[in-house]
């Protein structure tokens, strides 16, 4: 949030808008930062789910059979290529959030209904009978959340061919997010807005 709408506040966005670099290499820019801030969270969640399995009390339910979990280095790095696609889409929207905002407060409240659109389609995965298929692994978000379900339970291996048309639709939703992002700051009426 405080790379657009913080910056409005603190007056340096004009001053980094006349320095002779392209708006675009702006937006990459920021959007690299949000990025590499999502995908360094990312990675230590994935080692941090996979030492639990290992070390903590998973370990002991797997052990007695109480617990159907899996994760395997590949399968660590299945789920990791997952969720880079998905962070770009979060990435982008959150900068474009950010843009939009006259202030870092405004910006928070735009940003906390983004929480949902991550958490509700995590919940699909919970409900009983939706499966992955080849429809829910072209729906960006929710087929990250079901193959994601997939990779935990040891499943992987029945569905790799929907890893693709995963990869790909999230790609696609996470390219056309960030294309919104950069239109929306060249837009000087939403940069200046108020």
């Amino acid at each position: 949030i405080d790379l657009g709408a913080g910056e409005k506040e603190r007056g340096t966005l004009e001053t980094l808008l006349v320095a002779p670099v392209s708006r675009l290499s702006i937006v990459l820019g920021k959007f690299l930062v949000v990025l590499t801030a999502a995908v360094v969270s990312a990675v230590l969640a994935t080692v941090s789910l996979a030492l639990s399995l290992r070390l903590g009390v998973f370990a002991e339910m797997m052990q007695t059979g109480q617990a159907a979990f899996s994760f395997s280095a590949l399968e660590a790095f299945a789920a990791l290529l997952m969720v880079i696609p998905v962070s770009c889409i979060f990435s982008a929207l959150l900068l474009a959030l950010s843009i939009f905002a006259k202030t870092f407060k405004e910006g928070q409240s735009y940003a906390a209904p983004l929480q949902f659109a991550v958490i509700m389609p995590a919940f699909i995965s919970f409900v009983p009978g939706v499966k992955l298929d080849w429809i829910m692994a072209s729906i960006p978000v929710v087929n990250v959340s079901l193959a994601l379900k997939e990779i935990f339970t040891g499943n992987l291996d029945q569905h790799w061919a929907h890893v693709g048309v995963i990869f790909a639709s999230t790609s696609v939703f996470a390219g056309v997010m960030l294309m919104f992002s950069s239109w929306w700051f060249q837009r000087e009426s939403v940069l200046f807005r108020g």
